[in-house]
């Protein structure tokens, strides 16, 4: 495929993601899937410096997967609140970075004080308040 095809085969597949990740029986088995496969490939996918509109769309898959099953699994990865405070702090795209805050937004509503992912989202959030600074 060439470079355009290329990426428009995978914005489709991205945007069909996310289309599968928004029915709450199949959350489950795409963050589960073949030992996380599919969200550390999201994961690599916006952090490594795609198009705009798809880093937004990935983000968009990340916070369809958000329940209160997974989010405290997601919340316990240990780059994916870095991705998302990264990108809701440095991205040049304001609608990215809008994109990264909700998915930040969405996890603290499901993860509380006794959840495996708390402490992380917490400093992800204290991190993202700081403006990505340690």
């Amino acid at each position: 495929l060439n470079e355009e095809n290329s990426r428009a085969t995978r914005n489709c597949a991205i945007c069909a993601l996310g289309n599968i990740a928004a029915h709450e029986e199949n959350k489950s088995r795409l963050v589960y899937y073949n030992n996380y496969e599919l969200v550390n490939k999201l994961i690599f996918l916006v952090s490594s410096g795609q198009n705009k509109n798809i880093r937004k769309d990935i983000v968009g898959v990340l916070a369809n997967l958000s329940n209160a099953d997974i989010s405290p699994l997601l919340c316990n990865h240990p780059e994916f609140l870095n991705i998302l405070v990264s990108q809701a702090t440095d991205d040049t795209n304001k609608e990215a970075q809008r994109s990264a805050l909700k998915v930040l937004r969405r996890l603290s509503s499901f993860v509380d004080g006794n959840a495996i992912g708390h402490k992380n989202l917490l400093k992800a959030l204290l991190k993202t308040l700081k403006g990505g600074e340690n």
